[in-house]
């Protein structure tokens, strides 16, 4: 009897073993990635290790822009995308998509630093532009193709007392309008981070209105999930949090001889730049600024480009940051 159930035993445990084994699996994701400074804390995630602590095998899906990975996050193609607040995701979620922003990817400082700010040109500040904004009317605002330059750019053009109808609007690469401002032909850009300082630096541009002046706190972009991780496999959104807020952490350490080491290699840009570029801040925690989000949508759905405004409970979900940040501060257990 005692042979038998040895026997019992040991064929009970050797069928676990492969169940077992299948558990310790790393978790395989899908994650956006484009060589901006604003995507280095998912560098440092990888490169410190930080995503395999949590048992994560993540696959980097290069594009170009941000809006390219739209539709494939919400059909589940990739598990996670960082990008700026846009109509084309705040629709995709009021059409039906399972999105979410589920922690920060960047927001506006109060000064005295700017990340984004519409730059002037040397012949406009020749011409008597700063102090003198009427001078702007019919000149050219070289911007990026997104609804966040056309929100600047309005809330810019009512600080210097003038209409968005004012200026004229076209859509340039920041390379492009950077080419622009080096050959002299730029009356006006928007210009982000390290193109900002890169521009200002070579002495082709003045700043004349920052992004702290006009929308402090403003919330410039999130980490999104998509069904995959809100309804599929949430565990692996939680590990992925754990490790992003971690990486975020580091990255908000500063101009690190390490941080810089990682960011240079995986954006390509010398470290001289990136050591006197400003870097835009996240928020350790993960939380994000709800409330600039509302504004964004309200005048977003006044130009049109929202089909409604949605509820807060509809576009954010901060649990995996709440769960991350009780792992990384030792209020909760580890993961497992």
């Amino acid at each position: 009897m005692a042979l038998s159930v040895s026997l019992a035993l040991c064929v009970q445990g050797c069928g676990e073993r492969p169940d077992a084994a299948a558990e310790q699996e790393p978790m395989k994701l899908r994650v956006v990635y484009i060589p901006y400074l604003s995507f280095a804390p998912l560098r440092i995630a990888q490169e410190e290790g930080y995503y395999a602590e949590q048992n994560l095998d993540v696959e980097f899906v290069n594009l170009t822009r941000t809006v390219h990975g739209v539709p494939l996050l919400a059909q589940g193609k990739v598990d996670v995308l960082g990008g700026v607040i846009n109509s084309g995701l705040l629709n995709s979620i009021a059409r039906g998509a399972n999105v979410r922003m589920v922690a920060d990817k960047g927001h506006v400082t109060r000064g005295p630093d700017a990340y984004m700010a519409i730059l002037v040109g040397n012949q406009m500040v020749e011409q008597g532009v700063l102090s003198d904004p009427s001078l702007l009317r019919g000149k050219t605002v070289l911007h990026t193709e997104d609804n966040l330059g056309s929100y600047l750019i309005e809330l810019g053009m009512q600080k210097l007392g003038l209409n968005p109808e004012d200026v004229e609007t076209s859509f340039a690469s920041s390379a492009s309008r950077f080419g622009a401002a080096e050959q002299g032909a730029m009356d006006l850009a928007l210009m982000i981070e390290p193109w900002l300082t890169r521009t200002v630096d070579a002495g082709y541009g003045r700043p004349l209105v920052s992004d702290f002046e006009v929308m402090p706190d403003y919330q410039v972009a999130c980490i999104w999930f998509g069904p995959s991780l809100l309804e599929e496999n949430p565990e692996a959104g939680r590990r992925f949090m754990v490790a992003y807020l971690k990486a975020v952490r580091q990255y908000g350490l500063g101009k690190t001889e390490r941080n810089l080491a990682i960011i240079s290699a995986s954006t390509g840009l010398e470290p001289d730049l990136l050591s006197r570029a400003h870097w835009v801040p996240c928020h350790a925690d993960g939380s994000i600024n709800v409330e600039s989000v509302m504004d964004f949508q309200a005048w977003a759905e006044r130009k049109g480009f929202v089909d409604r405004t949605l509820s807060p409970e509809e576009f954010w979900d901060p649990s995996f940051a709440q769960y991350a940040c009780g792992v990384l501060d030792g209020t909760n257990g580890e993961v497992e």
